[in-house]
This record gives C-alpha cells, structure tokens and sequence, in this order.
C-alpha cells in the first residue's frame, strides 16, 4: 500500500480525509515468461479486438486501509523484461467496467457471467484512450469518467476492452503481478462485435496470476464551517439561535462559553437551522459558536456569537419584577414567580391595588381553609404565564381567588382551580368551565362570571318526552336553543297563577330566548345528554325567583335544593308532566326548578294544572287527592314510583332503596 505521509498525519490529526489517497492491492513479482496471460491490456501479436477481466477483494482493500468511497482512478504497474518490452502501438483506445459482487474466484474459464444468471460485466466507468509507457515500474494510470461507488463490503471485478486492432510482433506485455489463483482471465478473440454487457459471449483463458492494481480514492469532503450564526431574539431567560443550512452538512453541534474561551457542550447533533437557547439567567452575557457535521467529519468552529438577555422579565407589554418569596404572595405590583409558592397560616389575602402576577409556569398554593387572593372593589387581578403549566390552587374545598363586588379577574394564561372542591380550569380567550347538576356550583360561577366568550360544560340531561324545568346562569338566543335542543324546541316561562275553586292555575306563555337566571319549562325535540354551551357569559351568580300573584313563586336552582318531605305546598315536575310534591326529603338536582305553594291557595287548592297560554292544557295533576306518599317519592333529586310494594324510576327500571 502506497500512502502519502502529509495524508496521513493529516487523517490521523483530523479523523479525515483532505486530498485523494491510493491503496494498492498485490505485493508484486519480478518479470516472468508467462505473465503475458496476465496483463490487463491485451497487446501482442494476433490478439485482435481482446478483453480482460481480474477480481479483487474487500478484504484486500480493507487491509490496505480503505473504506468506503469513491474510486476516481486504477493503476497498473509496468514491469518489462528486456527484449520483449518495446510496444509498437501504445496509444490504446480502451474501455473499463466495473461490478461489485460478492464472488470470490472465477469458477470457469469464461468472463463473468458465462455460469451467472446476470451475465453483464457492471457499467462503463472509462471509454478514451490512453498511452502505455514502457518505463520499468512505471504506473499506467486510467481516470475513469465517472468514479465509481465501493459500499466497502462487495468484491470488484475490473473488466478491460482493447479495442486497438493493431498489434505489436513482440510480446511486451509484462506488467508487475502477484499471485491468486482463479481470479484473472483474458480473452484471445471475440466472438463478433465484442459488448461487455454479455461478457458470457467471450471464451476466455482462466490464468493464476492478477495484475498488481492501485485504486485512488476521492478526498473525504467534510461541510463548510457555518458562517453566519446569529441572535433572532432574546426572551429575559432565552434566546433563539438561527443560522444558514451548510451544503453537505448533516447535523450541527453548539458549544457554549461564559468567558469566550473555555467551552463546553450546549447540544450537539442538532438539525438546525435554529435552536432556543433556554434556562438562562436574566441580563446575563454568555457565548456561542457552531460546526457542522457529515460522514466524514466536522467542520472547523465557526466564531463566537455573544448572546445577552433582556434585563427584565417582559412580555404582554408589562416588566415584570422577580418574586422569589416561597411563602408569601404579592398584593401589588406587576411580579412573576420565581419559584414556586406555598402559603400557609394565612387566610384570605385582599389585594391592595392592581397586581399582573405571572406564575411562570410555578404553582402557588394556599393551604389553609378559606385560603386564598381577594379582589377588593375597584382592584383588578391579571394572571399571566408566559412559560405555560402554571397554578393557582388550594386543596381545602372553597374558591381559591374571591371576585367582591366591582372587582376584575382577568386570566391570560395559566389554571385558577380548587382540587378539593373540583373547580374547573379557567383560561382567558379559551375559557372552559364544567357545572354539574349534583354539586354546588356557586363559587364556580362566581369565577366564571368575570371571563367572557366562555365554554359551559354541562353534566345535566333533559328528555324530549315531557318538560323539564331549567335555569341556566347564562342567555341563550333562539339560534343557540334550536343548535342544543333541537329546531323542534318549547321553552315556556312561567307569567301568571290564578285560584279557580279548588284548582290552582299555573299559567305558561312560549318563549324564542331564554334569560340567565331564570327558570323555564323545556321540551327539546331531540334527547340531551350532557351538553356543552360555547360562546356564552355567565351573567347572573344566583337563580331568579319568579313570583305571580300570592299564589306561586317558581324558584331555579344552581345547586342540589332540599325538598322538605310531606310539605305539601312544594311541587316539582315529574313523569307524564304532573307535578308532585314530596312524600320523603330529598334533593332536586341543580339546574333545575321548583314551585311553592302560597298564601290562600295553600289550603284551598286540591289540584294543580299548568296551562300554556298559546295551547291547550298540557294536563291537570292532582297536588294531594290523586297521589299520596305511598305512590310517588323524590329520593336524592329523582322521582321514584312504587308499586306492589316495589320502588322503580321513571323509566320503570327497579331501585334498591
């Protein structure tokens, strides 16, 4: 193997390759009588049109110290032997082939593909002509056209066409050989027009000697060094990198300096072309720098980059001063959290003025019972978190941020929530609150009130058989009514009660909106099951009473209601659109509504109906003579019906009481 000294040192300081290098394959031999059959150019007398065809190993080239790459060039060694080394003739016109394969000998005396199912000798790699030197130890050297791609594992068979008619009378065919049986033939004649891609064509003579061969290899072409790193942006504690892809360039590593000379990894393998650059201190100055990354090695460092970041935390237009106090919370003031906060032994907090808190990404819990941020009339809370997963939270069941009268809650970013009470997460511009019909959801919608353009998400299920009372916090129009309920919808409100004799008039008239707060009669044309209202603004944080006369009060409910058993002046709607009263105390559900009974018609009414003012009676229910306790009960919210002695609901599926 022949390798210059400058590559070499150069490959071992670098791990490259800068210029190309040559390998060969053989340790050679003096001349000998017989090594005309070994000669890669078939010259002599009689030869004609002539090819030939030697096989060389991986493994040969590996020992040499080559991998895989490009083969830009083959050498032959010129070797004469006196009087038979003169060549009339030697400008040649010629042709080499080359095809990795996985052979290791030539199994017959024919050229490659005689016994094979492919029969081609590979591709053309050099068609021209070059001029043989009769120099003793000389190289012949041939610049293929194109080079040609060794994976570093496959076996290649070199394949040479003479195409020169002419020959010498002499035999100066003696080129420097070594010996390996099986893997070097030549061909006398062809048989016709000579076509590599059927080298089977060709009788050829298997002989036991292979011309010694250098392989050049193209230079290892590491990337260009980045040239144009630089500072998009910087955050108070981050700052975006970006630079220009680099042709050739796989990856790309960063290193980082706080002096500007000593460095150390900041990521490595990096697509690029940008990265962020996070964690940092605020108004701090550090260094950067870059390279790039191929196959065949990394570029030198580009120069250092210095990268400064904001002096402050800022952002949404505020600077926002450090709160690094772990116990304690500020009331004032524009602050972001610095670390996570943990108030114990303190109650309610009322703010003092306006505060912009960004929570940047930290949690602030308050512990205690009652725990918590009140927001004072006039004063405005505005909860910020710019670094996301940010909390406000208390675990012992009451609102964790108090809203008084005339006071503003206005959440940006992060989640306001109560874990013992299970609140909803609040977020401005995506706002998401769930109420549910079996818990109290009083200091929820409190929350909610202050963020507008809101999604409910309502546990509550309503029936396209019968009417259902209703009372939401927050309008409905009539487009909004048709999309939950169904275009087919009714929804009644209660206007007036009358006392005719014993019979107690509840009087209903058909509505297109609803209102927040007040109760309703609702009969969807279509089955509704949990429903979830978008877009809308809670406007009222309590239920309405709707009161006619002295007869009757409607009452709504945001919250499970207890019913008083056997109080027979209260009636809540049930199967088949009549109304009961309740034979055992229980609950109806939130969001819903109920009737009491007032005043004179307490003991003179006997029976209740609901009229709908644009229709016919919807049905006359008795409120003690027809249905006693021993028929119909209200248990935790749900009218239960017994018969024979056994307890079924309203959908007569049996109840174990």
């Amino acid at each position: 193997m022949k390798k210059n000294l400058l590559i070499s040192l150069c490959a071992i300081a670098l791990g490259i390759n800068l210029f190309a290098t040559d390998y060969t394959i053989g340790a050679g031999g003096t001349t000998y009588s017989n090594q005309v059959n070994a000669i890669p150019f078939a010259i002599g007398s009689g030869m004609g049109s002539a090819f030939s065809q030697q096989l060389y190993l991986a493994s040969e080239l590996t020992a040499a110290g080559a991998s895989a790459g490009n083969i830009t060039a083959i050498s032959f060694i010129y070797k004469g032997n006196g009087s038979n080394s003169s060549i009339s003739t030697p400008t040649r016109s010629i042709e080499v082939w080359i095809r990795p394969v996985t052979i290791s000998s030539f199994s017959s005396n024919f050229g490659y593909g005689k016994s094979n199912t492919d029969k081609s000798a590979g591709s053309r790699y050099y068609n021209g002509s070059i001029t043989l030197t009769t120099t003793i130890d000389a190289s012949n050297t041939i610049t293929l056209d194109s080079p040609f791609s060794w994976d570093g594992t496959s076996n290649i068979i070199i394949t040479i066409v003479d195409n020169t008619e002419t020959q010498a009378s002499g035999f100066a065919r003696y080129h420097q050989t070594f010996s390996a049986s099986n893997r070097a033939m030549y061909a006398t004649k062809a048989s016709g027009t000579y076509d590599a891609s059927n080298a089977y064509d060709i009788a050829t003579t298997r002989v036991s000697y292979v011309p010694v061969i250098t392989f050049t290899f193209a230079a290892a072409s590491v990337p260009d060094t980045p040239s144009d790193l630089h500072v998009a942006s910087t955050v108070w504690n981050a700052a975006e990198l970006e630079w220009s892809d680099v042709a050739g360039a796989t990856s790309y590593d960063l290193q980082q300096s706080t002096d500007g000379s000593s460095w150390t990894t900041l990521a490595s393998g990096e697509e690029g072309p940008d990265y962020t650059w996070s964690g940092l201190a605020e108004a701090s100055t550090q260094y950067v720098r870059i390279r790039a990354n191929n196959a065949n090695g990394s570029s030198d460092w580009s120069d250092a980059v210095t990268v400064t970041t904001d002096a402050k935390h800022i952002h949404d237009g505020i600077t926002f001063n450090k709160w690094n106090n772990s116990s304690s919370i500020p009331l004032s003031g524009d602050y972001y959290l610095n670390v996570d906060v943990t108030i114990s032994g303190l109650g309610l907090k009322s703010l003092s003025n306006n505060l912009n808190l960004c929570l940047n990404g930290h949690t602030a819990t308050f512990t205690v019972a009652s725990g918590g941020i009140n927001i004072p009339s006039g004063y405005t809370l505005t909860v910020f978190d710019n670094a996301g997963g940010g909390l406000i939270t208390s675990p012992n069941g009451t609102a964790t941020i108090q809203v008084a009268s005339g006071g503003t809650l206005d959440v940006h970013a992060g989640n306001v929530t109560n874990t013992g009470d299970g609140k909803a997460l609040v977020k401005y511009g995506d706002a998401s609150f769930d109420l549910s019909d079996n818990v109290s959801n009083t200091s929820m919608i409190v929350l909610a009130s202050v963020v507008t353009d809101i999604t409910v998400n309502m546990t509550r299920s309503l029936t396209s058989s019968q009417y259902n009372t209703f009372c939401l916090p927050f309008a409905l129009t009539d487009a909004q009514l048709q999309e939950y309920f169904g275009a087919g919808y009714d929804l009644e409100e209660f206007v007036s009660s009358s006392l005719e004799d014993d019979v107690l008039n509840l009087s209903f008239e058909r509505k297109y909106a609803l209102e927040a707060g007040k109760p309703y009669l609702l009969q969807p044309s279509v089955n509704v099951a949990n429903p979830s209202f978008e877009g809308v603004t809670i406007a009222a944080t309590s239920p309405d009473d709707q009161t006619s006369d002295s007869y009757i009060s409607f009452h709504g409910t945001f919250a499970p209601t207890e019913l008083a058993g056997g109080n027979k002046n209260l009636l809540f709607l049930g199967a088949g659109n009549e109304l009961f009263w309740p034979a055992s105390t229980g609950n109806i559900k939130a969001f819903r509504a109920y009737f009491e009974v007032k005043g004179a018609a307490q003991k003179a009414a006997k029976r209740a109906r609901i009229v709908q003012k644009e229709n016919t009676t919807t049905g006359v229910d008795q409120v003690s003579a027809k249905f006693g306790e021993s028929d119909k009960l209200l248990r935790n919210g749900q009218l239960l019906i017994i018969r024979d002695n056994k307890t079924y609901n309203v959908l007569g599926q049996p109840v174990q009481l």
